[in-house]
């Protein structure tokens, strides 16, 4: 079973501000900490796992549970990846009916980690839309959604600067895989508006481009990869071109076949491109492909943008170690995977 990697979990979970740990159920080690678990769980570590933590009830390795030790965050839902249990200590789920709020997001979401993360992704995007969740249930989806939105930007509510945070990353690839042999020209157009926002977190814009830039990797045949970014404003969007040369003869123009194209070369970020297309950040919508007759595939990536005086947006006087840590999240995802081709992405 494909499985996400440590670099993966890093990305989705290290700049929440509640805690989330990772562990593998056939050996009951600590595979994963965030950075929130070093302040509230500082008895955690990958030396002494879980021994000095007893569960309040019988624990099967998924599910809601609770500690019996008291602390901040004391109730999470475990959710399974592969062999490994994640667990997540949701802030509203520290109350005093926290563990029967678990049960019943265990019970919606499902038991793995893919189907949460895609179901909140997607009620992410209905909330900001100002759609109402409907169900008995709504109200439970609607506070977990507010805490991915404002504790972990997998919703557009929390906005970054775009052009700021893009801006470093192109600086970072375009030496970031040179050990590899891997040449990248990333470069935003000169007359790109640089006042005009995204509504897609630049958290998830981060997360695509790296997969979709690991694909061309994937298939390159000359280790040269050309990404750029431009402003369509017919469409009201963004678009990243991602561009390399490749021994492939064609391209699936079915648009029902292109996902299994895809997969094709690389299988191992099939949970991640689930995820994405699940929650409707990836799909034939945003993302086309074009291969000319000497095998230059082109991937174009579109996130629409809106007037910047319509939301709000943080402020920074400079790149802060958030910013920073976005971009070498991403950089370090596809190292990762470059080094150790037995992983997932």
């Amino acid at each position: 079973m494909t499985i996400m990697t440590t670099a993966t979990y890093q990305e989705l979970f290290y700049y929440t501000a509640f805690p989330v740990f990772a562990v593998s159920r056939s050996t009951g080690d600590v595979i994963y900490k965030n950075i929130a678990c070093e302040k509230y769980l500082p008895k955690l570590s990958k030396k002494n796992s879980l021994a000095p933590f007893v569960f309040a009830q019988n624990f099967n390795g998924i599910g809601p549970v609770k500690l019996t030790e008291t602390t901040l965050y004391h109730t999470a839902v475990a959710f399974e990846d592969g062999e490994n249990s994640i667990f997540l200590f949701l802030s509203h789920l520290q109350h005093q009916d926290g563990m029967s709020h678990a049960a019943q997001l265990f019970q919606m979401a499902g038991p793995s980690l893919e189907s949460f993360l895609a179901t909140m992704r997607a009620n992410a995007s209905h909330w900001t839309r100002g759609s109402v969740l409907q169900g008995t249930n709504s109200g439970l989806y609607a506070r977990t959604v507010q805490t991915l939105l404002y504790e972990n930007d997998f919703g557009p509510q929390k906005k970054l600067p775009f052009y700021q945070v893009i801006s470093h990353a192109f600086e970072q690839l375009n030496s970031a895989f040179s050990e590899f042999g891997y040449r990248v020209n990333a470069k935003i157009d000169e007359d790109f508006p640089k006042y005009l926002h995204v509504t897609v977190s630049v958290q998830d814009i981060l997360f695509i481009i790296g997969r979709l830039l690991y694909l061309l990797m994937k298939v390159s045949k000359t280790k040269d990869i050309e990404l750029s970014l431009s402003c369509d404003m017919a469409y009201s969007r963004h678009t990243f071109r991602l561009t390399a040369e490749t021994s492939l003869a064609n391209l699936h123009e079915n648009t029902d076949l292109f996902e299994a194209w895809l997969l094709e070369f690389i299988p191992e970020c099939k949970i991640e491109f689930s995820i994405l297309q699940k929650s409707g950040l990836l799909t034939k919508e945003n993302l086309a492909a074009k291969m000319d007759c000497f095998g230059n595939l082109s991937l174009l990536y579109s996130v629409p943008y809106t007037s910047p005086d319509s939301y709000y947006v943080r402020s920074f006087g400079g790149m802060d170690i958030f910013l920073l840590g976005l971009v070498d999240n991403m950089i370090e995802s596809i190292r990762e995977k470059l080094t150790n081709t037995d992983a997932s992405c």
